[in-house]
């Protein structure tokens, strides 16, 4: 059974998905709206040596999040 949780991005990640290509843009939203499913769906791994931090990859693109958490970082690669 999976269940859906509300996603809230931080300022500066709203300001970085606002600022790229409209491609790019629909690309991440897709990948983040699988992170609000329980259990996650996705290219998703936990970071070695960094406790319960996961990271979700779209593209070159990398977003983290705590595990359980709704808090979320988008990083270039």
């Amino acid at each position: 059974m999976s269940s859906t949780y509300q996603l809230t991005l931080s300022r500066d990640a709203v300001k970085f998905v606002v600022k790229q290509e409209r491609v790019i843009q629909e690309r991440i939203r897709k990948a983040l709206s699988g992170l609000a499913i329980r259990p996650p769906v996705g290219d998703i791994k936990p970071l070695k040596g960094r406790g319960k931090l996961m990271r979700l990859r779209v593209g070159t693109y990398r977003v983290s999040q705590p595990y359980g958490t709704n808090d979320l970082h988008i990083d270039y690669r």
